[in-house]
């Protein structure tokens, strides 16, 4: 026996760490866990196997002492035959530690950020124009274009924002923002103010809902969807209407729901199609196709694909909103490749992601990220298996989400890591391991 099988080996004949049920929703949540998984007679070590997450993360849930994603929870529900049971817990420890996240980072000027956001729009707390939104927020009867105007640079600053901050940093100016934002809207405005501020709280609201679901935040994600919806109702713009449906049906797709990708997505092209911008339509498009790939619909993948090149072709930026983040060709092909790799299709798969890759501007860190995990999970299809370069791919991704600040960007790492399994006695797979358990600690070893 190695001194690290002995280890282990000591550390599961260590007893259980007692839990409170009645204590909070997060050690109800692990008593359950624990007692469903005892019942099927498991251990620790055999039942994290099966659901794809390590030992010591698996132990750390049930007692309480790390957040548990819905994934996680998801499979162990599935796994020990739980019936919805674990999954009906998961939203209260879920916002159990939303509001510990959120201690001590509740006002929007300790953020350092300050109204607008990291120097790209000069404001200062106690400077002029701050001072007038302030007292908007009051008296209603000071709204007027000049605050609105004010509010507009400031929603342009978290746009750029999103590529030069961590999404723990950005996520609470977000917050602040919108919060700012919907108080307004409460107010009587006129309806020719109403319209540009709901448009500004509904781009704020999908923005922050992103963040939250790259953070691993899913219950705070959906219900800023909701909020976003809900606003952009109030705006009048279909267009923004269609681009938060279209990010909402990614999150649909990581989350194994292309039907609900679909409707999402059925809906939004409806509305973009009403839109005179070829970018957003586009951009729709290569998702449609995403979520047809997921259901295996391969000609329906390549219609898409190709009426998003014809878009594509007819795009004039001069037609784009503000709000519309850059959607060109090597988007597309991240797109494609994405298509091609879940109809397990290899050389196009990999022609495409490493046009994205020679394409792809060095600022953009998650995306970048995502293609780099892509591109390894391309080299381990059947075919010439690369397990070298797909490990090297891995940590380059690893490194990108952990600048970025983007826990469902590790979680995809984490997820190609076990997919190395077959392979793990090989020198790159155990270099990846130990890389992970050192940059990331022992929770996600």
């Amino acid at each position: 026996m190695t001194g690290e099988q002995g280890r282990y080996d000591r550390r599961r004949g260590r007893p259980d760490k007692p839990v409170d049920p009645n204590s909070s929703a997060t050690a109800r949540l692990g008593a359950d866990l624990r007692r469903r998984r005892k019942e099927r007679g498991l251990d620790q070590e055999s039942a994290a196997r099966a659901v794809g997450f390590s030992r010591s993360h698996l132990a750390a849930v049930e007692r309480g002492d790390a957040p548990a994603s819905e994934q996680l929870i998801g499979a162990c529900d599935k796994y020990l035959g739980a019936d919805g049971a674990l999954l009906a817990l998961h939203p209260g420890s879920a916002k159990e530690w939303e509001a510990r996240r959120s201690t001590g980072h509740r006002t929007y000027r300790s953020s350092k950020l300050g109204a607008a956001g990291s120097g790209l729009f000069a404001v200062d707390e106690e400077g002029d124009e701050w001072r007038r939104v302030l007292v908007a927020r009051r008296v209603p009867s000071t709204v007027d274009h000049h605050v609105v105007a004010i509010l507009q640079r400031v929603t342009a600053s978290h746009r750029e924002l999103y590529h030069c901050l961590s999404s723990v940093d950005l996520h609470m100016p977000l917050a602040e923002h919108l919060s700012l934002l919907i108080s307004l809207l409460r107010q009587s405005v006129s309806d020719e103010l109403r319209r540009p501020l709901a448009s500004m709280a509904a781009e704020t609201a999908g923005h922050a809902a992103w963040l939250a679901f790259d953070l691993g935040r899913h219950h705070s994600s959906a219900s800023l969807y909701v909020a976003a919806r809900e606003m952009v109702s109030q705006s009048g713009d279909q267009a923004l209407h269609a681009y938060i449906g279209g990010f909402e049906s990614i999150v649909a797709l990581a989350q194994e729901k292309p039907t609900r990708a679909a409707m999402l997505l059925d809906a939004a092209s409806g509305d973009a199609a009403r839109s005179p911008t070829f970018t957003l339509r586009a951009w729709l498009l290569g998702l449609s196709a995403q979520a047809a790939a997921r259901r295996g619909w391969a000609t329906d993948v390549t219609r898409l694909l190709d009426a998003g090149e014809r878009a594509l072709r007819k795009q004039k930026h001069e037609d784009d909103p503000t709000w519309m983040y850059p959607f060109d060709d090597s988007r597309l092909a991240v797109q494609r490749g994405a298509c091609f790799l879940t109809l397990r299709i290899r050389h196009p798969a990999e022609h495409a992601y490493r046009e994205a890759l020679g394409a792809l501007p060095p600022s953009c860190d998650r995306r970048r990220g995502e293609v780099l995990v892509g591109l390894a999970r391309v080299l381990l299809l059947p075919g010439d298996i690369e397990v070298e370069e797909a490990c090297s791919l891995a940590s380059a991704a690893l490194r990108l989400f952990l600048r970025a600040g983007s826990v469902s960007g590790i979680m995809q790492v984490q997820s190609l890591r076990a997919q190395l399994g077959r392979w793990s006695a090989s020198p790159p797979v155990r270099a990846l391991t130990d890389e992970v358990s050192g940059l990331l600690g022992p929770l996600w070893a």
